[in-house]
C-alpha cells in the first residue's frame, strides 16, 4: 500500500501454540490495508469464550474504520470503537452464563504517512523500531506485576518469576467501562512496527526482537522466525504477531541500503572534524523507553556501509552527545572554508544524516562559522541599499506594501475563521452488511412468517441458512435451528467478507445456545421478558 511518499507493507502470523491446555486459538488480529489499520487481540476466559471476545473486539474496531473519511479524527474514532467493543463483550458475558468469564486484550495502530495513532488495553504490545536500530515499546502492559514495577514496589527480576505475571489488570469486556490508553506519534520513514500477544513476548525478549526486526528486512521471514523461536521454547500460549514496515518510496533513503560513498559524505557533513576510528553513541534522552540492550551481541557495525569510529575520540571532545535531528538550523551546512562560497545541503542530505551522532563541540564550531557568514551577507545587502532620499522613499513604500498585505491577510483569516464549514458528504454504506442487518431484524420481528416464506426455498448462502436457523431458534425449535446453523457453517467461506466475521460470531452464539440446556433456559427467559415489554407498549383500545 502506498501513502504519499511512503510504502506500507505487512505480514502476520497466528498459531494456537503447543500447549494441550489451549486446544483453540483465542487470539485474533485485524489487517485493513486500505484504511492503514492493524490490531491484535488476545482473548481470555477459556476455549470459545476467549475466541468470541477477541473476534468481537477486532470486528467492531474494523467496522468503525471502514467508512472513516479523510477528515475524520482517528484518535476519537479509535477510542469510540474500543468503548463499543467493551460494551458489547461485557453485555454478552452477562447474557450467556457459559461466556461469563470472557474478555480480551486489544492493541491497535492506525498509520497515515508518518503519523501513527495507537490505542491499547491489556498486555498485548506494540513496538516501534527506527531506522537506526533503536527499539521502543510504545505501550505499557496493564498487568499486576508491570504496574508494581512501574510503581517501584517490585524489581524487573522479581516480575519475571512472580506467580501473577500473567494476570492482567485491565481488559476489554471485564468491566462495564474501561480506561483506554491512547496516543498519537510522528515517526520517520524506514521504521517498523510489531503488534503481538503475550504468547510472543513471554518467549522472545526485547533485545532479540530488536535484532530480528533490524537485521531481517522481509516481513514474512520475521513472522516465520518469531513462530519458530516460540515453538523452540515451548509455545505455552497462543501466539500472534503483525509486522509493519513503513518505507520511503525511494529505497535509497533507507540507511541500510546506503553506499560507502554516501555514508562518508554524510559523516563529513554532520561532523566537521570526524575521522575514521570513532564509534556511534546512542541518543541521550529518547521520548519512549529505548529497549537497546548492549548485552545482546548486536553491533551497529553489522550494517553494510557504516564505518567504525573511535569512541575515545568522540568522548575527548565532549561528554554530552546529541543526534543530528536535535541540531538547530544553523548547522544545515557542510564545512565552511570561505564565507563567499556557501554550499547549502538539500532536505534529503539532512534526512540521510539524521541517525548520526554528533558532539556538542562540533555543533558549536559549525554554528559560529555560519554566524560569520550571515554577518557578511547582511553587510553586503546594506552596502548596496544607500542612505539617501531615494533609499528612504523605497523603504517607506516597502513598509506601506507590507502593511497592506498584512491587512488583506488579516481579513482573509477572519472571514475563513467564521465561515460555515461545508458539510462532509456521507460515506457510502456497506450494502451487503446493511442488507444482512435488515434481514436479521425482520426475522426477530416475525420468525414464523420468515420460516413460512423461506423454509421450502433453496438456501444458497450462509447468511440465508443462518437467518432461517435464527427464526427456528426464537421459536424454540432447537433441532431445526442446529441443522440450519451447521449448513451455514459449511458455506461460511463463500460469504461476503464484510459479513463473514459478524456471521461467524452469530453462528457460534446460536450453536452455543442449541447445545446447552442452561443456555436455552437463559435464552427463553430473555425472549419472554422482551415479549412482555413489547406487549406492554401496545396501545390500549
Amino acid at each position: 500500500m502506498t501513502q504519499g511518499n511512503t510504502i506500507v507493507s505487512f505480514a502476520s502470523i497466528s498459531d494456537k501454540g503447543l500447549s494441550e491446555k489451549r486446544p483453540q486459538n483465542e487470539d485474533s488480529y485485524l489487517v485493513l490495508e486500505d484504511s492503514g489499520l492493524f490490531a491484535v487481540a488476545d482473548g481470555v476466559g477459556g476455549a470459545q469464550a476467549g475466541d468470541v471476545a477477541s473476534e468481537m473486539a477486532v470486528e467492531i474496531l474494523g467496522e468503525a474504520f471502514i467508512n472513516l473519511g479523510e477528515d475524520g479524527d482517528v484518535e476519537d474514532r479509535m477510542r469510540e470503537a474500543f468503548e463499543k467493543a467493551n460494551a458489547a463483550v461485557y453485555q454478552m458475558s452477562r447474557d450467556l452464563p457459559q461466556l461469563s468469564t470472557m474478555a480480551t486484550t486489544l492493541v491497535a495502530i492506525h498509520v497515515s504517512g508518518n503519523i501513527a495513532s495507537i490505542g491499547h488495553v491489556g498486555d498485548s504490545r506494540l513496538y516501534r523500531l527506527d531506522s537506526a536500530g533503536l527499539l521502543f515499546q510504545e505501550t505499557q502492559d496493564h498487568s499486576v506485576v508491570e504496574e508494581e514495577v512501574r510503581a517501584g514496589r517490585m524489581t524487573r527480576e522479581q516480575a519475571e518469576t512472580h506467580p501473577s505475571r500473567n494476570v492482567i489488570s485491565r481488559a476489554i469486556g471485564a468491566e462495564e467501562s474501561v480506561e483506554i490508553d491512547m496516543k498519537t506519534i510522528m515517526f520517520e520513514t524506514n521504521s517498523r512496527f510489531l503488534l503481538c500477544s503475550d504468547g510472543v513476548t513471554r518467549h522472545i525478549p526485547d533485545d532479540e526482537l530488536r535484532d530480528l526486526l533490524f537485521l531481517e528486512s522481509d516481513n514474512d521471514a520475521v513472522c516465520r522466525i518469531i513462530k519458530e523461536k516460540c515453538f523452540e521454547r515451548g509455545a505455552e500460549d497462543n501466539l500472534t504477531a503483525v509486522v509493519i514496515k513503513v518505507a520511503s518510496a525511494d529505497a535509497s533513503q533507507d540507511p541500510r541500503h546506503e553506499t560507502r560513498e554516501i555514508e562518508e559524505e554524510t559523516v563529513a557533513t554532520a561532523r566537521a572534524g570526524a575521522t575514521s576510528g570513532q564509534t556511534f553513541t546512542e541518543p541521550a534522552a529518547p521520548e519512549s523507553p529505548v529497549l537497546n540492550n548492549p548485552d545482546s551481541g548486536f553491533e551497529l557495525d553489522d550494517i553494510e556501509g557504516l564505518e567504525d569510529f573511535d569512541q575515545s575520540t568522540a568522548e575527548g571532545k565532549n561528554d554530552e552527545v546529541e543526534t543530528i535531528s536535535d541540531i538547530t538550523v544553523d548547522d544545515d551546512s557542510d564545512d565552511i572554508d570561505d564565507a563567499g562560497d556557501i554550499s547549502i545541503p538539500t532536505r534529503d542530505d539532512i534526512e540521510d544524516s539524521s541517525q548520526q551522532a554528533e558532539t556538542v563541540s562540533d555543533r558549536q564550531e559549525v554554528s559560529s562559522d555560519l554566524s560569520a557568514v550571515k554577518d557578511v551577507r547582511s553587510y553586503r545587502v546594506d552596502e548596496n541599499m544607500g542612505g539617501g532620499f531615494i533609499g528612504k522613499l523605497v523603504s517607506g513604500l516597502a513598509w506601506l506594501l507590507v502593511g497592506v498585505l498584512l491587512g488583506v491577510l488579516g481579513f482573509f483569516l477572519y472571514s475563513t475563521q467564521f465561515a460555515v464549514p461545508a458539510e462532509n458528504p456521507a460515506q457510502a454504506a456497506n450494502q451487503a452488511l446493511l442488507t444482512y442487518e435488515q434481514q436479521r431484524r425482520i426475522v426477530d420481528a416475525d420468525p414464523a412468517t420468515y420460516i413460512a416464506a423461506h423454509s421450502t426455498a433453496e438456501l444458497k448462502t450462509a447468511g440465508e441458512n443462518y437467518l432461517v436457523g435464527r427464526a427456528y431458534l426464537i421459536q424454540g425449535n432447537y433441532g431445526a435451528a442446529k441443522t440450519s446453523f451447521e449448513k451455514a457453517l459449511e458455506k461460511l467461506d463463500a460469504e461476503d467478507v464484510s459479513n463473514r466475521a459478524v456471521l461467524k460470531n452469530d453462528i457460534s452464539t446460536g450453536m452455543t445456545i442449541v447445545s446447552s440446556e442452561d443456555a436455552q433456559k437463559t435464552f427463553e427467559s430473555s425472549n419472554g421478558e422482551k415479549s412482555d415489554d413489547a406487549d406492554s407498549e401496545e396501545p390500549k383500545g
